[in-house]
């Protein structure tokens, strides 16, 4: 494993539509963050919007914290791309795809063996 999963910091920095849920909530956070990135951003590149976009900063970052994961309704992206998302966008860092074997993990996901 190349990627340090247990170091902590309490910094918060980024685009709002992008700040993981525990750096939201004010928590100290480990490089699970990047993987909720990724996931924000593979969400962005299907959909054309970020997943938990409000009308104003405050509200996406109340979505962030409270809102669950949803997709569009007429949704017709792969079954295995919609797990991998749901995946990096657990809002508990732990249970994250990612934060415990880092990359790893992501690659052995069954959306990169298509």
């Amino acid at each position: 494993m190349a990627e340090p999963i247990d170091a902590r910091s309490c910094s918060f920095v980024g685009t709002h539509e992008y700040v993981a849920s525990e750096v939201t909530a004010g928590q100290p956070h480990g490089s699970a963050v990047n993987w909720w990135d990724y996931g924000i951003l593979l969400y962005e590149l299907l959909y054309g919007r970020t997943s938990f976009a409000g009308s104003t900063n405050q509200r996406t970052l109340r979505n962030i914290v409270k809102h669950p994961l949803s997709f569009p309704p007429a949704d017709a992206t792969s079954s295995p791309a919609r797990h991998l998302i749901a995946g990096l966008l657990a809002k508990d860092p732990t249970v994250r795809l990612g934060s415990w074997r880092g990359t790893a993990d992501v690659k052995s996901h069954p959306f990169f063996s298509l």
